[in-house]
């Protein structure tokens, strides 16, 4: 990258951070903003810059996801993408049907199901429907997120 285009990307990266802390003193005290945040903390995907990212089994956790994605960051319907991880014992058409439905993300959301080889023989809570992933790809989010997080935990020491 020439030095022109990162000093570019770096002012463009500290106003989504300066933007994120002026939501940040609006949203605070929204339940849907904080649980979303908290869900992220703990369960996204914080590996990259670019891919907000969530994976779970429970079908009431990732409904308040989506709405987060939706109510709180903007993120139109028909960017948000799923992806579905199953065992070999799990019918993949009823999986993602059930996963379409709950979340109400259209089946054309989704990419390629990722079948996983095996399921332990001493799995004591056996998975119906699989993992699903929620996510979207946005810089910009994902810099917020962080930042977000970042004054949450400043908030909660204080």
């Amino acid at each position: 990258m020439n030095n022109q285009r990162l000093i570019a990307m770096c002012i463009r990266h500290e106003m989504y951070k300066k933007k994120a802390k002026e939501e940040y003193l609006i949203l605070r005290n929204d339940p849907l903003f904080v649980s979303g945040l908290s869900l992220y903390w703990g369960e996204g995907d914080k590996s990259g810059r670019k891919r907000v990212a969530l994976i779970n089994t429970d079908p009431l956790l990732l409904k308040v996801t989506v709405l987060f994605y939706k109510k709180i960051l903007k993120i139109p319907s028909d960017k948000i993408k799923a992806a579905l991880f199953i065992y070999s014992d799990i019918n993949e058409e009823s999986a993602l049907t059930y996963w379409s439905n709950t979340l109400e993300i259209p089946l054309s959301n989704f990419i390629k199901t990722q079948k996983l080889s095996s399921r332990s023989t001493y799995t004591k809570r056996k998975v119906k429907y699989g993992m699903c992933n929620v996510y979207f790809s946005s810089i910009e989010m994902s810099i917020k997120i962080t930042e977000w997080l970042f004054l949450l935990a400043r908030d909660l020491r204080e």
